[in-house]
């Protein structure tokens, strides 16, 4: 079954690691009929970004999904940091994300496990403090 996904005007996609950009005025619709590795703008997390124990987790995994050259070692650091968080904290919301998402990670659903270390972010930003960006 295709994918259809809309890209508002200056929009930008990541697909199988090239940045595909809406240079249009108007919205477009880009349909997808086999499996690639897709990453919306808004979950691009930058380098400078993984200021966080999550978000330097979630960093790892999207290079895991977005780099397949470098794919072992970034796997590496995803673990390593996954295991570092989950042992640190008693955060029943970072704590199911981090596990989901290693379940996820082992079955190569990468977009998944993102997904889920996505939904544990506010509980994170509670934690530290944190006003969201």
């Amino acid at each position: 079954m295709p994918l259809n996904l809309t890209l508002k005007p200056n929009e930008k996609l990541i697909v199988n690691g090239a940045v595909v950009s809406n240079n249009s005025p108007r919205a477009v619709t880009l349909t997808f009929h086999n499996k690639a590795q897709l990453l919306q703008q808004k979950d691009v997390l930058l380098p400078e970004e993984a200021t966080t124990p999550l978000l330097r987790t979630y960093f790892a995994l999207q290079c895991v999904y977005l780099d397949a050259d470098g794919a072992e070692e970034h796997r590496r650091h995803f673990a390593e940091f996954a295991a570092e968080l989950f042992a640190a904290t008693t955060n029943a919301a970072i704590r199911g994300a981090i596990a989901t998402a290693l379940v996820h990670v082992e079955a190569g659903e990468f977009y998944r496990a993102l997904s889920a270390l996505r939904s544990a972010l506010p509980a994170e930003r509670r934690l530290l403090g944190v006003e969201p960006s």
